[in-house]
């Protein structure tokens, strides 16, 4: 059974320039660059977006009521203003990719029924494999509840 911590970012959020430095795909985490900030911004069409308190809520809302009829068991969710995570588990072959992909749809379809149609998020999204019970404890225990909220969790442990 594949458990992955999903991780979805507000378009624009994550940009080159954080002084925390900004994640590039297939590169991870690399230093602040004010030069290839610019450069990303220069060609960004739509405008960045913000998860709200009230966008944050109906993205755990939207989580938890697609779990069952997605066929996935949720375990955690943690957002802040620039991310939303979800720690979620299947039992059947779907790849992660799909399984991201998936979930991303269901919640900018809802968003964009909910709030105004727009680019709520980046391109793609990021997802990690939990490699075994000490990694899922330590997400779901200490990294996930470390965020900004709101967020929810399961009652398993």
């Amino acid at each position: 059974m594949p458990v992955h911590l999903f991780t979805f970012h507000a378009h624009g959020s994550w940009m080159p320039d954080r002084p925390e430095g900004f994640v590039q795909r297939k590169r991870g985490v690399l230093p602040t660059d004010s030069d290839m900030a610019l450069a990303y911004r220069s060609r960004q069409t739509k405008p960045d977006a913000t998860f709200t308190l009230e966008t944050r809520e109906a993205m755990i809302t939207v989580l938890r009521d697609s779990a069952v009829p997605q066929n996935f068991e949720l375990h955690a969710i943690a957002t802040d203003p620039s991310h939303i995570h979800a720690l979620i588990a299947w039992h059947d072959d779907r790849t992660a990719v799909r399984m991201r992909q998936k979930l991303k749809e269901s919640l900018t379809r809802s968003l964009n029924q909910r709030f105004d149609r727009r680019t709520w998020f980046g391109r793609g999204g990021h997802d990690r494999r939990v490699r075994d019970r000490t990694h899922f404890d330590h997400l779901r225990n200490t990294y996930l509840p470390g965020h900004a909220g709101p967020n929810w969790f399961s009652s398993d442990r």
